[in-house]
């Protein structure tokens, strides 16, 4: 009996650990997320504040839009704390259809705002027709910023961070694929690298913060639209992440 009910608390207090952590690992994703459109905003602003004067419409209608993105995913992140969609299992996805390329290429653009040290570059390939697939820009956004954010962190010490995107189709299927030449993961920990909570080797040799969250995030956030995300890599040499969804009927 008093084992039964030494067993029944230990068991109770592993849970309650489990949810602690859980929501610790929330809170920090979701502050994370926050910094990118708020920094965004902040370097947009400042830069048209002390251009005003020299710079082309085109360009200040380009800054404008950019903080305007940048502010819509505020809201919907606001929206995600508020209703805690991120502690759940399921998402509720808003879906509508978008231009893959053209998402693609205001994400890269957004993010290498933020950069002052330029201390990576994005080469894009990206398909020149059209390609459409019904997601919710909101999540599949911090997919990508998730990706481009590990490439940077887990760069290699003794070269520049180069980030390659790539879409391509395959019969029914939309194929996104981002690549990086960073320290690359050793092949054993590949199979768990979509674990909650789980950091790997590169995480420690480069002395990178956080609670192995973001690629756990990534795989929801990508088998919540249905699709697959896969990933191949060798270490000192660098990292793919592949994204399979469906494309929208006719694109």
């Amino acid at each position: 009996m008093v084992i039964a009910l030494f067993i029944s608390v230990y068991v109770l207090l592993i849970k309650q650990r489990e949810q602690s952590q859980v929501k610790a690992a929330f809170i920090n994703n979701i502050t994370h997320e926050f910094k990118t459109p708020i920094t965004t905003i902040q370097i947009a602003s400042k830069t048209l504040d002390m251009q005003s004067r020299s710079v082309s419409t085109e360009y200040v209608n380009s800054l404008a839009s950019l903080i305007d993105r940048q502010n819509n995913h505020l809201i919907r992140l606001i929206d995600d704390v508020i209703e805690s969609r991120s502690l759940s299992e399921r998402f509720t996805l808003k879906r509508e259809t978008i231009d893959i390329n053209q998402f693609l290429q205001n994400r890269i653009e957004d993010f290498c705002i933020q950069s002052h040290d330029k201390q990576f570059d994005i080469i894009s390939h990206l398909s020149e027709t059209p390609l459409e697939a019904d997601i919710d820009g909101f999540y599949f956004t911090t997919l990508v910023y998730n990706l481009f954010n590990n490439s940077v962190k887990y760069k290699h010490p003794d070269r520049k961070c180069i980030i390659e995107v790539r879409t391509s189709t395959r019969h029914h299927e939309l194929i996104i694929e981002i690549a990086d030449n960073g320290r690359g993961i050793p092949a054993k920990e590949l199979k768990h690298i979509f674990k909650q909570f789980y950091r790997g080797k590169s995480a420690v040799e480069a002395s990178v913060k956080g609670l192995g969250l973001g690629l756990h995030y990534c795989q929801k956030i990508v088998a919540a639209h249905g699709g697959e995300i896969l990933v191949s890599s060798v270490e000192h040499v660098g990292t793919r992440f592949t994204v399979i969804i469906d494309k929208k009927h006719g694109s």
